[in-house]
């Protein structure tokens, strides 16, 4: 099996992991159930940046600079619906997104002016977007609608809280950000230009700490190049190869398919079919002799497809099975 590359990836508030692949920025999310962990591409999404919501919601930003929003996607074998979003401008004019916890968005044009979906308090007739008067971004990392982490195109880090923004020092004193994440609480990393990985401090971990401790071993994963972090602080990274990595309390993984080569299986889903009978049925297997592998070959099609509930497919999906 050859090992998918990717150029972005994002975690939502749930953990649910999305990702852009490198060779034409097709949408994969990544599943695991019943011993296998692989990636499931959209049926029809394409970004250069992603900003997930959660499993079935996410915001990307195209190779033409726009913007798009999928909803009701629980299901990979079902898809969801793709809605087109006009920025600020009503041009194609947008370079990053991202989400925050509560499902506010913000997204930096390809000037670096930067905006986010209005929120109570902004007054009427606003719009959908609003315009923050002070930042510029090329990374944007929210947090919620009133605070965000952004790294600017000189290579600085940002914070904004309520309208007021903050420098934040790197660890090295220079201005050599390149990537930066936050998890469901707030708490940020950040990515240098030289592909090291920086985890800011927190109370509670001593006296005396710098302000952002590092967590990334190069020799081990190469360099970093776009980071994601999710719930319990699970950090994900592509480096600069393509590859995934992930890392929780400092020990890191390349995330590699395990999706078993072999035969192909495909079928499409009629009405009144039910899973368990669709096996039955297609590998002639009957119970009770063959209950055991019945549920084997169901759970490969759940993990596979990305089923959310089995006993709710779809008539018109297709199912495939590697087996």
């Amino acid at each position: 099996m050859i090992e998918q590359q990717f150029k972005y990836i994002s975690v939502g508030k749930d953990g649910s992991v999305w990702a852009a692949g490198k060779a034409d920025g097709t949408i994969f999310r990544l599943y695991g159930d019943a011993g296998i962990v692989g990636w499931a591409p959209d049926k029809a999404g394409k970004a250069e940046v992603i900003a997930a919501v959660d499993w079935g919601n996410a915001w990307c930003v195209n190779k033409n600079h726009e913007i798009w929003h999928l909803t009701n996607a629980e299901s990979l074998d079902k898809g969801g619906a793709w809605t087109k979003v006009s920025t600020h401008s009503g041009r194609a004019d947008a370079k990053t997104i991202s989400a925050g916890n509560d499902g506010s968005v913000w997204y930096a044009q390809t000037d670096g002016t930067l905006f986010r979906t209005a929120r109570p308090g902004d007054g009427a007739g606003v719009g959908f977007w609003v315009q923050d008067k002070v930042g510029k971004a090329e990374v944007i990392a929210a947090i919620d609608a009133t605070s965000a982490y952004c790294v600017n195109k000189k290579g600085e880090i940002w914070f904004e809280q309520n309208g007021a923004w903050s420098q934040i020092p790197t660890h090295s004193g220079r201005a050599d950000a390149k990537s930066i994440a936050v998890n469901p609480d707030g708490y940020a990393w950040y990515g240098s230009t030289d592909g090291a990985v920086f985890r800011h401090v927190r109370p509670g971990d001593g006296v005396g700490l710098p302000r952002w401790g590092t967590s990334w071993h190069r020799k081990q994963m190469g360099k970093a190049d776009v980071l994601a972090v999710g719930p319990q602080d699970l950090v994900w990274c592509i480096n600069t190869k393509g590859e995934v990595w992930r890392a929780f309390d400092d020990k890191w993984q390349q995330l590699v398919e395990t999706v078993p080569e072999g035969k192909m299986w495909t079928y499409t889903v009629k009405q009144g079919d039910g899973l368990m009978a669709i096996v039955r049925k297609e590998f002639k297997l009957k119970d009770p002799q063959d209950t055991q592998e019945i549920n084997r070959l169901v759970n490969l099609i759940v993990a596979q497809n990305g089923i959310k509930n089995q006993d709710r497919i779809e008539p018109g999906a297709v199912l495939t099975l590697r087996y």
